[in-house]
């Protein structure tokens, strides 16, 4: 099967299969991105506390093992330093 005979869903699936297959730890950073810009869609909302960008990030990591059928290499431990330490450097917040 062709990559154009795919619809965009399984288009999508196999992209996000294969990041996740190559990466080398659990993917946090981008499931707290997705999980923020849902919320934020979803409120308007664009300041967020640890808690709640925790519990986003738990919310996204959830729905992507849904979505995927599988919890390979999605998600991990979220570590209160991510949103002071480590997200500022990827611009996934202030």
């Amino acid at each position: 099967m062709e990559a154009s005979d795919l619809s965009d869903e399984d288009r999508c699936k196999a992209n996000i299969e294969r990041m996740l297959r190559y990466s080398q730890t659990k993917v946090i950073v981008p499931m707290v991105t997705f999980g923020l810009l849902r919320d934020m869609c979803e409120t308007g909302k664009c300041v967020f506390a640890d808690a709640e960008i925790r519990r986003s990030y738990e919310s996204a990591v959830r729905h992507m093992i849904v979505y995927m059928g599988h919890s390979l290499h999605i998600g991990g431990k979220y570590y209160d330093a991510y949103p002071s330490r480590n997200l500022p450097r990827y611009g996934v917040v202030k």
